[in-house]
């Protein structure tokens, strides 16, 4: 059974106070009322009520002033301000420093009721938002990312170190080593993880379209700009900016882009006027940058400002270094995680799993282990094809008359070589 909700109700004129205290009682409300203001404030401590009801005028300490000590002690709490002198002056008063609503004298115990049922309904939602937000942040500690080689190891605790800073990351390693995995991964266990991370792959786009995606545009900047028009930079703000394939970057670009690391603002598209944001940059390449820089085509200055940190990646492309890279990491890892679901089967448990369980055997990764794979950190979400996890799919079996005429038939197309580990079965991967 839920418990009750507890309310603190603060009003000197002690006949209204006592009917507010009955009709919230009776309602399941728990209550702790207050005739003298001092006493409610110092009575009231956080996450002890959860909800106040507070009237205005009140001799000594007077309610805006209640206000802003209860704010002060539990930000989240709502408060419903009573008055019998409603003004737009005071209404915006009580508002501005924190009042959920405003209740008028005289009023009918349904509206008080009303509103008191709304204040709970938006701090529940309040408190479940912030609950969900800090589960997925929590969920988020590069438990994603499979591997238990130590240099995975070595680069997921650098990870961690480097979120709480707020400093440029430059993630470098071949294409799909899982450079954006990592810009997520440091994201979400930032501070700015309640912000949005934004990502842009600087080298699809042509130099005038990633310059207006970046930093936007003002209206008539250009033939086609009907409207104003916010960049990445300003969508990102107090969040995270990716810039994958940062080596790709025009010259002009990076001159753009340098000026905003270094000065923290920049300028819109056919802007005077300077836009301040607070966005932090991970950038990404598969390219020596040291080399562009020797080739006169990137910028050293830019260079060293996204360069502040360095994680570089490694592809595991040999069977040796496979091995070392599939090493498993418990019991628990799913092999499921490799091979979703395919249509084109019955759904049958695949021998190298545990029967019952989906979970990989010792005889499963040794087998793993053994092959020369060829796939990458950012494939291996990717739905396998029949042809890779799963046997073709069979045709459909001829009718026969007999029953041994049609197991004969369907054992001829039966697939007769499945590469498992103990007889030839179906999967579902």
């Amino acid at each position: 059974m839920e418990a009750a909700r507890h309310i603190l109700l603060i009003d000197n004129e002690e006949g209204l106070c006592r009917m507010m205290e009955a009709v919230l009682r009776d309602n399941g409300y728990q209550v702790t009322a207050y005739t003298r203001s001092f006493e409610a404030v110092d009575a009231f401590s956080a996450g002890a009520f959860d909800l106040v009801i507070s009237d205005i005028k009140m001799p000594g300490l007077d309610g805006l002033e209640v206000l802003q000590r209860i704010r002060a002690k539990d930000a989240t709490v709502p408060v419903i301000m009573i008055t019998a002198y409603a003004t737009v002056e005071t209404s915006i008063q009580a508002l501005r420093k924190g009042a959920y609503d405003m209740l008028t004298k005289p009023f009918e115990p349904e509206e008080l009721l009303y509103r008191v049922k709304n204040a709970l309904q938006a701090t529940a939602l309040a408190t479940e938002n912030r609950e969900l937000k800090r589960q997925l942040a929590d969920s988020f500690q590069g438990d994603d990312i499979i591997g238990a080689n130590g240099g995975l190891k070595d680069i997921l605790e650098r990870v961690r170190r480097v979120a709480t800073r707020d400093t440029s990351v430059l993630i470098t390693g071949e294409s799909g080593t899982g450079k954006e995995l990592i810009a997520q991964a440091i994201h979400h266990n930032s501070p700015r993880r309640d912000k949005r991370f934004m990502a842009i792959n600087c080298g699809a786009l042509p130099e005038s379209v990633l310059e207006s995606e970046l930093f936007g545009y003002k209206k008539g900047a250009f033939t086609g700009a009907t409207a104003d028009r916010k960049g990445l930079l300003e969508a990102a703000d107090g969040g995270t900016l990716f810039l994958d394939e940062v080596g790709n970057l025009p010259l002009t670009v990076q001159k753009t882009l340098l000026r905003f690391l270094q000065e923290h603002e920049f300028l819109r598209l056919g802007d005077t006027r300077p836009i301040r944001v607070d966005v932090r940059v991970i950038s990404a390449t598969n390219a020596d940058l040291q080399q562009q820089m020797e080739d006169g085509s990137y910028r050293d200055d830019l260079y060293y400002r996204l360069n502040v940190v360095n994680i570089h990646l490694h592809l595991c492309s040999s069977a040796a270094r496979t091995s070392r890279c599939w090493r498993p990491i418990s019991s628990a890892a799913p092999i499921s995680a490799l091979a979703p679901p395919c249509r084109a089967l019955p759904p049958k448990p695949f021998n190298a799993c545990a029967p019952g369980t989906g979970l990989a055997t010792s005889a499963s990764w040794r087998m793993l282990s053994k092959a020369a794979w060829p796939w990458k950190v950012a494939t291996s979400s990717v739905q396998p094809s029949s042809t890779s996890f799963c046997p073709p799919a069979p045709r459909p079996v001829a009718r026969c008359r007999t029953t041994r005429s049609t197991q004969r038939h369907s054992r001829r197309i039966m697939p007769r070589r499945w590469p498992t580990l103990n007889r030839p079965t179906w999967c579902s991967c």
